[in-house]
């Protein structure tokens, strides 16, 4: 008897699960997740979308940092910038960086390290249209 839920797939032989390019999407996404500032960016644009301004005041960091934060997060696919006069308005735009955030929050909000990205983040707002 089978107890794996449905949309789990079974490892072929060669250790995939999906396909080449589900699997290489889910890589670029975690390995675009991982660094403490981009979480932090990701929950918060997840709570509302904002501006390269907005966060880098939000996060006390220059926005020469700030804007190379969110280039590796757009090429990722993970956020999109809409342009609203001189300024661009960042939003997350993909399902997989919000199921990994919900887990995460989950998981860690309640850890010191992650304070900051409590106070950003919680679950409601990882559920949220947008």
């Amino acid at each position: 008897m089978n107890t794996e839920p449905s949309n789990v797939r079974p490892l072929d032989r060669a250790g995939n699960g999906g396909s080449t390019g589900e699997l290489a999407h889910a890589a670029a996404v975690l390995k675009a997740m991982a660094h403490p500032i981009r979480l932090v960016v990701i929950c918060g644009l997840l709570r509302q979308p904002s501006t390269l301004t907005e966060i880098s005041i939000a996060l006390s960091i220059p926005s020469s940092t700030m804007a190379q934060h969110l280039n590796v997060l757009r090429h990722a696919g993970i956020i999109r910038g809409a342009r609203l006069g001189r300024e661009v308005r960042f939003s997350v735009v993909d399902d997989s960086a919000r199921s990994i955030m919900s887990l995460l929050c989950r998981r860690f909000a309640g850890s010191p390290s992650w304070s900051d990205l409590a106070s950003h983040c919680t679950p409601g707002d990882l559920h949220a249209e947008g």
